[in-house]
């Protein structure tokens, strides 16, 4: 908006005015006026404009020099009716202060959620200062930093099941909660605050919602109408109007501030907001506000919100009131947010989380304004776009439907802060309005049910991937909301139940009537028949998405673990259950898997195996995979075993094969397509698998009787089965809840031990070796790449410890009542190995049934039923014939362990039935144990044999190179080696007489890397050089304040003692030929010194400390020994000597003029040697770090907050890095905060600690650096970089000392590969 032109007095007709006026006497006139409105507009009508409309350009001091004065200050002088400071003062002192923390958090500050189960729901969180008061503090915690806008909820008990106060915020028993605040303020005052209250407020309401350009409200005096005629194209406001909106703002800010003076007026403010308007319904402030936030800009919206959240929400009986206002504009709401083009966190609804979240509220809400029903209808209200079957349909989405999808799922989150806390008593209202909200659930669920259905495609690729990510984001975003509607059910049978039906209906509904390709047929098998239909997965559409299957799948779950089913049966419609209606929507979904995982579907792109993978990913598959397996688990239970498993061929279209009398001939004629025959090899493998996982998954609460903890133990389990694991892995691996909890903090130290990381690395947890009996290694959650990578580590184990391997995939419980008589056909590893598995199974389970069973009598005959022969006409042998025949088979080899396990296992089962069979099982064993004893014997003896001849293989090699060994022996004689006393008894290092190494000592031999000739380094042969790197360094800086210096006198040979821009030195460690050296390079030379006479007492202080440090070079380069003398106090003369230098003064100066005069100069005021630098300390915890960050403001934008607030840990200096506001010109170039830093603290080179982030980064010049691990760890030994899991972190002393090692050698880092 552009403020037009107007006539304005002069600023100093307004100073004159300002002397003039009197805040008590206008006060006073307004006690007296019949008309309080028109008097306080009037007032502001004529100062407003004056004070924001000073002059072209605005003037923010004066504004906030003025505006108190002349506007606020009457105000404040009504209100109290005295002295505003001293009237202030008695109200907070008679004040009895909420215990309701209610700070409101800013972008960047920490927060603190308990999760000790302390929490109401995550939404719940603590200031730091309360937090470090708390009890929570002892617990284990999470810590995040806030977005904005949210508020501490210490001291509400709602919100914290323990612990609900700090110390500070920690009621008294003498105080009444329950006290009006209004009680200690006298009449006159309230009337008072109320009068002023009313006006202000809708003032600025007026003012922030009004719409025209050029006129003022009722009783504003209207303004001077002159208009530019210059044509803008920008929209073009009056200024008075400008100037009212800004002081409207600064107006709402005073409420605020005025109201944290006492609870009494924030009642009062409340109590003005929410009263009704002469309009009737929705007419109060609060609604007119509300209704009119999508008109308004970002700067009004977060003053009214902030508003709104110091007084409505402070309030727990307005907040009532305010929660059902807001209930009632929800759907109006939430359609002018989805239009508008903020974020959330600048609308009205993202204060939906401050009443939804809390459970009384959200009850209510539920009950008395049907919120529930409205967010799921207003959600399906903006997600029209459907096919002719009712399918929500993404796949023609334009790019503004898109952007409204995106919007709408903030809907989803309101729904679930309502259902996040489960009610623990139910009424009948709160039933009914429920089950009505589940109504519309379903309803949403049924236009999911079917939705982006896919056809193989065959012949020709597919051209366009379809568009599939929607379908998935609305599932992800749906599957705690899911999860949350099924607790609730649980929570109270008659709600259970009657969702049970319902679910029950929709699904039926969704079934009703058969499409094209399902038309009834019967199968006929083994004397056996099913009446189906006719369907082929890799011909007719399939869907992925069945919300309404999987929901009915964990109802029915949930009435078993309730026992519901058991003492309610018959109000259960179970006689309307259709065992294959339930399973054949999720068998599908499991075979298309299959299928792709056969490479039928290759045609059908990317899309489709992305959907598979989302299908089976840790993020989807509780409410998606696991509920199919469910539903299969469900309908198998109710259906003959047989029945089951022949639809099962029917749907894999394995049918033909297995169905034919003679099934090998069939088999080898329908495969002898080889692409065909590794198709189908797969199939029977997916088969075998699902029947494996259906028949034996128990770990879930209502189909096996276990605890969440169980499941997540055996989740655990088989994870650390395949490698140790860092705890952020398991994190990853786990399910989470709507509280992002995955339970493992229960478990995980019953099934690991943790090893704690050292300097680099993570600790890792490490399985126990007495859990490693739970391993299945056709765990269903189980990738093909996890199976492989679980078999291959247990299998290594096992065989480290000396184990059986056979019984390594024995642990799963279930019933196998019907066997294939016709897998064994094929000798294929995997599918063998299922076979024996299943097997393994049963007997395992039969075993089970005869040791629990009281008496003899059980129905339970596995072992019978793999005794018996095939029928006629075939007449096949047994299972356990057939077994018997292949253990000892060449070609299975490989499964001959598990084959014999298993006979083993049959005979065991035979001698629980009758005593008699137990001769024969121990001679089974001993015949075991002999056998085994005897490959050992073999495995000794060919080791000894093969040691024998590598011994023999040795001695003649040693006899045919006898003078080679006694030459090397001799080397090694130390009577042969030199001392050093036959050396020159002068120690000199450098020069003409430099020491020299005995001739016996081992000769050096070297390569020249850019000749590639071999050189033995001796002191007459070729010179050898090393190229280096040289550049700037401030590591051993003692003054970092010095300017670079001029590069036009600079002589880089010499430096300032002070090292304020010192020099590093780095070689890449390759040996050239001096001569190849400079072939290839030319040298520069130096610039010449200029010479200058200094008094002789000079010359030798400047020059000892170059001398000491020459030794040093030339030490460590040549490898002469230092002389003793240098300890003594002849040191003078033994450096010289040392150093081949004349030890007399004149004649070293003289003979090294150019040399000396710099060194001279430079005086002796340094103290060698220097003291190394040190980056900076760190706090101990990283939560002081992002506290100090919050407050920290970027120095250009006028006191903005600062989105990426980075540290250097040179020199402690705070940055706003990556932004344009502080972006400062180098050398030409614009460069960043952190940037243009390194060169004025670090030479160029610069280390920094990213505190959002928690990351740290190197910075070299203006085009290199690199990212690096923080020095701060969780309790598990990991770093948390982007602060994504939350765990407290504390300082690494070793790992930040290492980064301080990093930091003294970072200019020797090779940049160039960074």
């Amino acid at each position: 908006m552009a403020a037009a032109e107007t006539d304005r007095e002069a600023p100093s007709a307004l100073c004159s005015e300002f002397l003039q006026f009197s805040a008590k006497d206008t006060a006073a006139k307004w006690l007296q006026a019949s008309n309080l409105p028109k008097e306080v507009y009037q007032h502001l009508a004529c100062y407003v404009p004056k004070i924001y409309c000073l002059g072209p350009n605005l003037n923010p001091q004066n504004e906030d020099l003025l505006a108190p004065l002349l506007l606020q200050s009457p105000l404040e002088w009504y209100l109290c009716g005295e002295e505003p400071s001293v009237g202030l003062a008695k109200l907070e002192q008679n004040n009895q202060p909420s215990q309701l923390c209610g700070h409101v958090f800013k972008v960047g500050e920490p927060t603190y959620s308990c999760r000790y189960n302390c929490a109401a729901d995550p939404t719940c969180v603590l200031c730091m200062q309360c937090f470090l008061g708390s009890v929570h503090k002892e617990h284990r915690y999470r810590m995040t930093t806030s977005g904005g806008g949210g508020f501490c909820d210490c001291g509400d008990t709602e919100a914290w099941k323990k612990g609900p106060y700090c110390q500070k915020h920690e009621p008294n028993i003498s105080d009444s909660s329950q006290k009006d605040p209004l009680a200690n303020m006298s009449e006159e005052m309230i009337a008072r605050t109320h009068n002023v209250f009313s006006i202000i407020l809708k003032y600025a309401v007026d003012m922030l919602t009004w719409d025209k350009e050029d006129e003022l409200p009722e009783g504003l005096e209207p303004p001077n109408t002159s208009r530019q005629t210059k044509p803008l194209r920008v929209e073009v406001m009056h200024s008075s109007v400008v100037a009212h909106q800004c002081f409207a703002l600064k107006a709402l800010t005073w409420l605020g501030q005025i109201i944290r003076c006492s609870d009494a007026l924030r009642r009062i403010l409340c109590q003005v907001g929410l009263q009704r308007g002469p309009e009737g319904e929705n007419s109060s402030l609060v609604d007119t506000l509300m209704l009119c936030d999508s008109k308004m800009w970002k700067g009004a919206r977060n003053v009214y919100h902030q508003l709104f959240m110091s007084s409505l929400l402070m309030d727990s009986k307005y907040k009532k009131l305010f929660a059902i206002q807001f209930a009632k504009n929800y759907e109006c709401l939430q359609s002018d947010y989805v239009k508008d083009d903020h974020d959330r966190e600048f609308s009205v609804t993202d204060l939906s989380v401050q009443m939804f979240a809390v459970p009384s509220l959200a009850r209510m809400l539920i009950t008395e304004e049907n919120l529930m029903t409205t967010i799921i209808r207003t959600f399906m209200d903006h997600l029209r776009h459907r096919d002719l079957q009712g399918h929500f349909q993404f796949e023609r989405y334009t790019a503004q439907q898109a952007f409204k999808f995106r919007r709408v799922q903030s809907l989803i989150g309101d729904l679930k802060y309502v259902l996040m806390s489960r009610p623990t008593e139910w009424t009948d209202q709160l039933r009914e309005k429920y089950l009505e909200g589940f109504d519309a659930f379903l309803e949403l669920l049924k236009c999911m049910q079917g939705m982006d259905p896919v056809v193989r495609q065959v012949g020709q690729h597919i051209e366009m991937e379809p568009e599939w990510e929607a379908a998935f984001t609305l599932q992800m975003k749906l599957t705690h909301i899911i999860s949350m509607m099924q607790e609730w059910c649980a929570s109270d049978e008659r709600v259970l139940i009657e969702a049970y039906k319902k679910c029950l209906s929709a699904l039926t509904h969704c079934h009703s009537g058969f499409t094209d390709g399902e038309q009834p047929i019967t199968l006929c098998m083994c004397g056996h028949s099913v009446d189906t239909i006719r369907y082929c997965v890799s011909q007719e559409k399939v869907s992925i998405h069945l919300p309404v299957s999987r929901l009915l799948a964990g109802l029915h779950a949930l009435l078993s673990k309730t026992e519901v089913a058991y003492r309610f049966p018959e109000q259960l419609p179970l006689s309307e259950l259709s065992p294959p209606m339930l399973i054949e929507h999720p068998l599908r979904c499991l075979i298309l898997c299959a299928q792709v995982h056969a490479g039928m579907w290759r045609r059908n792109g990317f899309s489709l195996v992305n959907q598979i993978y989302y299908y089976h990913n840790v993020k989807c598959r509780v409410e998606m995979f696991d509920q199919d397996l469910i539903m299969l688990q469900a309908g198998a239970s109710m259906m003959d075993p047989n029945h089951f498993l022949m639809i099962m061929l029917s749907r894999f279209e394995l049918y033909h094969i297995f169905s034919s009398a003679d099934c090998r001939k069939r088999y080898s004629r329908e495969n002898a397509n080889k692409d065909v025959l590794q198709q189908n090899n797969t199939l029977i493998e997916e088969m075998l698998h699902l029947v494996i996982m259906t028949v034996g998954e128990r770990y879930t609460a209502g189909v096996g009787q276990v605890e969440s903890s169980d499941e997540t133990r055996r989740e655990i389990v088989h994870q650390l089965c395949i490698r140790p694991m860092a705890h952020s892995e398991l994190v990853k691996a786990l399910p989470e809840n709507e509280n992002k909890e995955t339970g493992m903090e229960r478990v995980i130290d019953s099934v690991s031990l943790f090893k704690k990381p050292g300097v680099t690395g993570r600790g890792l947890y490490k399985l126990r070796p007495e859990c490693a009996k739970m391993f299945n290694l056709y765990f269903y959650h189980y990738s093909r790449a996890d199976q492989s990578k679980a078999e291959e580590a247990q299998r290594r184990i096992k065989r480290q410890n000396g184990e059986d391997s056979g019984t390594l995939y024995i642990h799963t419980f279930m019933i196998l009542d019907m066997f294939l008589p016709h897998t064994q056909v094929r000798a294929q590893y995997e599918l063998v190995l299922q076979v024996l598995h299943l097997i393994g199974m049963g007997l395992v389970e039969e075993q089970q049934h005869l040791i629990s069973s009281a008496d003899d009598d059980t129905n339970f005959n596995f072992t019978l039923k793999i005794s018996r022969p095939g029928e006629a006409p075939a007449n096949t042998p047994s299972i356990l014939a057939l077994l018997e025949t292949l253990q000892n088979a060449p070609h299975l080899e490989v499964h001959k362990d598990m084959i014999r396990w298993i006979l083993k296992v049959k005979l065991i089962q035979i001698s629980l039935q009758s005593p008699t069979w137990h001769s024969q099982e121990e001679m089974v064993r001993d015949k075991d144990k002999a056998e085994r004893k005897r490959k050992a014997e073999m495995a000794r003896l060919r080791r000894e044999k093969i040691m024998a001849q590598m011994s023999e293989m040795q001695r003649h090699f040693i006899n045919e190179n006898k003078e080679l060994f006694q030459q090397s022996l001799e080397e090694l004689d130390p009577s042969t080696s030199s001392t050093l006393d036959s050396c020159d008894s002068t120690l000199v290092c450098v020069g003409p007489r430099r020491w020299r190494a005995g001739g016996s000592e081992r000769r050096q031999m070297v390569t020249c890397i850019l000749c590639q000739e071999e050189q033995e380094i001796r002191t007459d042969g070729k010179a050898m050089v090393l190229a280096a790197f040289v550049q700037r360094s401030t590591v051993m800086s003692k003054n970092r304040k010095r300017p670079p210096h001029n590069p036009d006198k600079y002589d880089p040979l010499f430096m300032h003692p002070d090292l304020s821009f010192g020099t590093h030195t780095g070689s890449c460690g390759h040996i050239m030929h001096s001569h190849c050296w400079q072939s290839c390079m030319r040298f520069s030379g130096l610039h010449e010194v200029s010479s200058g006479w200094h008094l002789w007492h000079c010359v030798k202080a400047g020059i000892l400390p170059y001398l000491r440090a020459a030794a040093l070079f030339f030490h460590y380069l040549n490898g002469a020994p230092a002389p003793p003398e240098f300890h003594s106090a002849g040191e003078w003369e033994a450096l010289c000597g040392y150093l081949c230098l004349p030890s007399n003064l004149l004649q070293l100066y003289y003979n090294n003029q150019e040399l000396m005069e710099p060194l001279c100069a430079a005086g002796s005021s340094e103290r060698f040697p220097r003291e190394s630098n040190h980056i900076i300390e760190l706090p101990g915890d990283y939560s002081a770090l992002i506290n100090q960050a919050s407050s920290f403001t970027c120095p250009k934008s006028g006191g903005d907050k600062s989105r990426a607030p980075t540290l250097c840990l040179v020199c402690g200096a705070m940055l706003c890095s990556q932004s344009y506001c502080c972006q400062t010109e180098l050398e030409g170039e614009d460069v960043g905060a952190c940037t243009a830093h390194t060169f004025a603290c670090g030479a160029g080179v610069g280390i920094f600690l990213r505190v959002r982030e928690s990351q740290v980064l190197f910075l070299a010049g203006k085009s290199k650096g690199c990212f690096y691990a923080p020095p701060y760890l969780d309790d598990y030994g990991e770093t948390d970089q982007g602060l994504r899991r939350g765990n407290p972190l504390h300082l690494c002393q070793e790992r930040y000392r290492k980064v301080q090692k990093l930091w003294r050698t970072l200019v020797g880092i090779d940049w160039q590969h960074l």
